[in-house]
């Protein structure tokens, strides 16, 4: 009884607003760790208790587990669901089986995020798989979480993910590609010739941000395209190499797209 009347007063504070007192309240709940209550809490009153008892559930960790998964599996709210695979995530590797168990729900977008944060290369394959998902968010979250498991060996699939449909998946494609460095851009540069316009438009900035030189011709060749997008890519990815502007210079009076003669000519001024 006693219990349950501190539950009472700790889920008063947690329906407030950010504060000490909720802060004190998630962390008086953690130290009670009567996980059963709090699950059971879960289910009830509001989204700002909801969240602050998946915050205290999270941080008690893996005794909460079990908890989290059947939130995420059964709660009525989309967001409870979805915050509940989020702590799992942040929970780490004691989590990660449960994880897999919910691969194939609906919220797999957040289950790729939360492999990726776990980092066990056993589930390379597992997130490889979802960065072909019909749904877009399934597969831009699970690039970033692939490049988390693969490291340099994600470079060609991320590289592919360029010719992706939707602009968010190649936008987190090409983000991975530069954080990988090198082998992006070396795995970038192999399979330019494979991509539509738009994909290219991204690879040329790829090219740029990493000063990748091996691609400099091509960066070069692309400044006579007939494509006036891949023109002005080309135009700001070749800016970081020594020799760009006398190459620039020779293209400004020839020049007939107005985005692209703006391009040149902020960098010319530059």
């Amino acid at each position: 009884m006693i219990l349950i009347l501190t539950l009472r007063i700790f889920l008063t504070a947690l329906s407030g607003a950010d504060g000490p007192q909720r802060t004190a309240a998630i962390d008086s709940l953690v130290v009670l760790g009567d996980v059963e209550r709090i699950g059971q809490a879960v289910y009830k009153g509001g989204w700002r208790e909801r969240n602050g008892l998946i915050d205290v559930l999270e941080k008690i960790g893996l005794q909460a587990v079990p908890v989290l998964v059947d939130v995420a599996r059964n709660h009525p709210k989309v967001d409870g669901q979805r915050l509940a695979i989020r702590s799992l995530g942040y929970i780490g590797a004691v989590a990660r089986d449960s994880l897999q168990s919910l691969v194939k729900l609906q919220h797999r977008d957040l289950v790729a995020e939360a492999l990726g944060r776990v980092g066990d290369k056993r589930d390379v394959a597992v997130v490889r798989a979802l960065l072909f998902d019909a749904h877009y968010d399934v597969r831009r979250r699970a690039a970033l979480a692939f490049l988390n498991l693969a490291g340099d060996e994600a470079a060609q699939d991320l590289a592919m993910l360029l010719a992706d449909a939707h602009h968010g998946v190649r936008f987190a494609a090409a983000e991975a590609l530069v954080t990988l460095g090198d082998s992006g851009g070396q795995a970038t540069l192999a399979y330019y010739e494979h991509l539509p316009v738009m994909g290219r438009f991204l690879a040329l900035g790829v090219f740029g941000r990493l000063r990748y030189a091996p691609a400099q011709d091509l960066m070069k060749r692309a400044l006579f395209s007939d494509d006036w997008s891949l023109r002005s890519s080309a135009v700001r990815a070749l800016v970081v190499f020594d020799d760009a502007r006398s190459v620039l210079e020779a293209l400004a009076d020839k020049e007939k797209h107005p985005v692209v003669q703006t391009h040149i000519q902020q960098v010319l001024s530059d």
